[in-house]
C-alpha cells in the first residue's frame, strides 16, 4: 500500500508539474493562478498544496529541473573522440550547445520567462554553482593543454574566462530569438537559428586568431 500511495504521489507531482509548465508557457508566470493549475490539471487546490507552498516554488522547481535537462553534469565531460585538434574540438562543443538549444526550444523559453519574472537571481546563483563544471569541462581543458604544448597564445590573461564568456553570449543570444518569436506570437511557425550559427563562426574565428597558432590547427 505505501508502495501504491508513493506511485501515486509521484504521479500526481509529475502531472502538476508538466501542467504549470505548460500553462506558463501559455498563459505567462504572473498572469497564470494557483486555480489555473489545478483546473487544467483536473485536481482540487488542496491537492497542489500537498507537493508545493506557492506559485513561486514550483516555478523555481521547474527551471532548475529544466536546467538540469538542459546541461546535465555529463554534458561537462562531452569528448569529441574523432577530432583532429583543439580547435576542432571546440569547434564541435560549440555547435553542439546550438543544436541543444534548437532542439528544446520550449525549455529556452520557460527559463527566459522566468528569468524575466524574477530578476534572475536564482539564474545567477545557478550559473555559479555550474562555473567549476564549465571551467573544468573538456574544452576548457583544450585550452589549458594546448596553452602548455604551445600550440595556443599564452599572452591572453584568460583563455578559460574567454571561453566560458563566449558560451554565456551563445545563451543569451539564443534566449532572446526565441523570447522574441514568442512575444510576437510566431514562435509555433519554427525559428531560424541560422544567426546563432553565424554567432558561432564570429566566436571560432576569433578563437582561431586571437587562441590559437594557425600552423596548429
Amino acid at each position: 500500500m505505501v508502495y501504491n500511495d508513493s506511485k501515486t504521489k509521484e504521479k500526481n507531482r509529475k502531472k502538476i508539474v508538466e501542467v504549470t509548465k505548460k500553462t506558463f508557457i501559455t498563459k505567462g508566470i504572473i498572469e497564470t493562478s494557483i486555480m489555473d493549475i489545478v483546473t487544467s490539471a483536473g485536481m482540487e487546490r488542496k491537492t497542489f498544496y500537498n507537493y508545493f507552498k506557492d506559485k513561486k516554488e514550483i516555478a523555481s522547481y521547474i527551471y532548475f529541473q529544466t536546467l538540469e535537462k538542459l546541461f546535465p553534469s555529463q554534458f561537462y565531460e562531452w569528448e569529441c573522440l574523432e577530432c583532429f585538434n583543439y580547435y576542432e574540438k571546440i569547434e564541435k562543443y560549440l555547435l553542439s550547445i546550438a543544436k541543444r538549444y534548437q532542439n528544446n526550444t520550449f525549455d529556452m523559453l520557460y527559463i527566459k520567462l522566468f528569468d524575466n519574472y524574477y530578476n534572475k537571481t536564482e539564474e545567477q546563483d545557478y550559473l555559479k554553482s555550474k562555473r567549476f563544471e564549465i571551467n573544468n569541462s573538456f574544452p576548457s581543458q583544450y585550452i589549458i593543454e594546448c596553452i602548455q604544448d604551445g600550440s595556443c597564445n599564452n599572452q591572453i590573461a584568460n583563455p578559460i574566462d574567454l571561453f566560458v564568456t563566449i558560451v554565456e553570449s551563445i545563451n543569451t543570444y539564443a534566449s532572446n530569438l526565441i523570447f522574441n518569436a514568442y512575444q510576437t506570437k510566431t514562435l509555433d511557425k519554427g525559428i531560424s537559428f541560422e544567426r546563432i550559427y553565424q554567432l558561432i563562426d564570429i566566436h571560432l574565428r576569433n578563437i582561431k586568431s586571437e587562441v590559437f597558432s594557425n600552423e596548429n590547427i
